[in-house]
């Protein structure tokens, strides 16, 4: 059976970068994955309160349809270059289908 794509009009380019899980005999993490995708991006701010100020956090998330990195089964850790800004991966979640294959990365920024 065919599954629908849920990711449509995937237009906006971001650079991902994804770095390995293990530390190499150099004490660094390896980096597994870097590349160009477009996705949808979405972009999401938050108000929080503290007893002292407010501060306020900016995130997103980016949709890129299919899976980006199909050797690595748990994605943690790196960044994504978007509209010029450098932004830390907070959690990557590979969204699926029931048949258990992959129809879109969703890519969680802070």
């Amino acid at each position: 059976m065919r599954y629908p794509k849920l990711v449509r009009c995937a237009k906006t380019p971001v650079h991902v970068t994804i770095a390995a899980e293990e530390i190499n005999a150099f004490g660094e993490r390896e980096t597994i994955l870097d590349g160009d995708f477009l996705c949808n991006w979405q972009d999401k701010s938050q108000v929080k309160y503290t007893s002292k100020d407010t501060a306020v956090t900016v995130s997103g998330s980016a949709y890129i349809d299919g899976d980006i990195q199909p050797a690595a089964g748990n994605l943690t850790g790196g960044t994504v270059t978007i509209f010029g800004e450098q932004r830390s991966i907070y959690a990557v979640s590979k969204c699926r289908n029931p048949d258990g294959t992959v129809n879109y990365t969703r890519i969680d920024v802070l």
